[in-house]
């Protein structure tokens, strides 16, 4: 009896097993009394035969209880378990959701800023202007995607000064022009002969993509209808037949087209970026 008393006092939890084992305790504690009083004053083997029956009815009923109990306890103990993985699960769940929405709007915020960037490239290419302030604007995003960075390294070096525009090439190209031919070697055409003695002053020369030759006159003359139509790529392709002087001559003019054409193809991926960052950071206004 002491031992299954210490036994269960020895159980985690064994105050909040209920009334029906501290009943069965009082129980046995008082027939222990009992017995212990009985065999002091006279030993009887029948008393004894009846204790110890009532002794082992009374053990089964405590063990019966306490099984009861303990098994209570272990599914009470199970349910306390599964409760607090499913709320370390949704804890998870509103933690990742939190940082979905704390990237999600970090994302827009980039994407607002890469179109912004590029619109105000898009000002700068078209005028000619510094875009200092643009490149100011595109840092994060470069920070955050090696390739804006690969693209604001192109466009960095001019930021400052500016790149100059279409229209500026276009009539620059006219000041080229005349440096180009002067640098040419003198062409034996009988017709530029008969005009030799003019030439200072007034220049005839042939104009348009039907201009055949390899003479820098011929290369020259295909180029400046190229620009006049807006291919500036086409335009460098003719000039890049120059050779010697003429093509030193041609250098500076080619040098900035080739920017403004980086340039250029820089900032169409920005935008590109830019509109899928956009579309990709917010679904409902692209549904709209």
């Amino acid at each position: 009896i002491s031992a299954l008393q210490d036994a269960i006092a020895a159980r985690p939890g064994s105050g909040g097993e209920g009334a029906d084992a501290a009943a069965l305790r009082t129980q046995l504690a008082q027939l222990r009394d009992e017995i212990g009083a009985l065999r002091a004053m006279a030993p009887d083997p029948a008393a004894d035969a009846t204790s110890d029956s009532r002794l082992s009815a009374i053990e089964a009923e405590l063990r019966n209880a306490v099984q009861l109990s303990a098994t209570n306890m272990q599914a009470m103990s199970g349910g306390i378990v599964d409760f607090q993985g499913r709320l370390d699960a949704l804890d998870a769940r509103i933690a990742a959701l939190e940082k979905q929405g704390t990237g999600a709007r970090s994302a827009l915020a980039d994407s607002v800023a890469l179109a912004l960037a590029a619109d105000q490239f898009r000002r700068a290419l078209d005028t000619g202007a510094p875009y200092r302030n643009a490149m100011t604007m595109l840092a994060a995003p470069a920070a955050a995607d090696p390739e804006i960075g690969r693209l604001a390294a192109i466009l960095e070096p001019n930021a400052d000064r500016g790149i100059m525009s279409r229209a500026a090439l276009a009539v620059s190209f006219a000041e080229t022009v005349e440096t180009v031919l002067s640098h040419a070697p003198a062409d034996v055409d009988t017709i530029e002969r008969m005009v030799g003695r003019l030439r200072d002053v007034v220049r005839v020369r042939r104009v348009g993509p039907s201009v055949t030759g390899d003479s820098p006159e011929a290369i020259v003359a295909r180029a400046e209808f190229l620009v006049k139509d807006g291919d500036i790529a086409a335009a460098l392709g003719a000039l890049s037949g120059l050779e010697g002087a003429a093509a030193a001559a041609a250098a500076p003019w080619m040098e900035r087209a080739r920017t403004l054409l980086d340039a250029e193809d820089a900032l169409a991926d920005i935008e590109a970026r830019a509109f899928e960052r956009l579309r990709a950071a917010n679904p409902a206004a692209d549904a709209r």
